[in-house]
């Protein structure tokens, strides 16, 4: 994932060396918000629940949501410090065609 955000968004050694340690920052604490409302959602689906505790439980997926987007707008502006916009902007094209050519390959793979 390192090489092709390098390749697609062409960034200089300078830049990658202060993007990537941000990146991997984000990407971790994104991991544990994630994992975390996995496990509610896990719970929730195991157990029986009333509709007080099922408000609960849709709650706490919207708020992963929103925290999740805070988190990536904390991170753009920590980007900001090192970074133009545009390749900030390029970056994000390069994270998405990441992802589509990853699904890509998965479904290929299970076929």
């Amino acid at each position: 994932q390192r090489d092709f955000i390098i390749r697609e968004a062409r960034l200089s050694p300078k830049e990658a060396s202060y993007f990537f340690p941000l990146f991997f920052e984000l990407q971790d604490k994104k991991k544990l918000l994630t994992d975390d409302a996995d496990a509610k959602r896990k719970k929730a689906l195991e157990e029986k629940l009333d509709e007080k505790q099922y408000k609960s439980a849709v709650d706490q997926i919207l708020n992963a949501h929103v925290n999740l987007e805070q988190l990536e707008r904390e991170y753009v502006d920590k980007y900001r410090q090192y970074l133009s916009n545009k390749k900030i902007f390029s970056i994000m094209m390069a994270e998405m065609k990441f992802r589509k050519q990853l699904i890509k390959n998965t479904r290929q793979e299970q076929r």
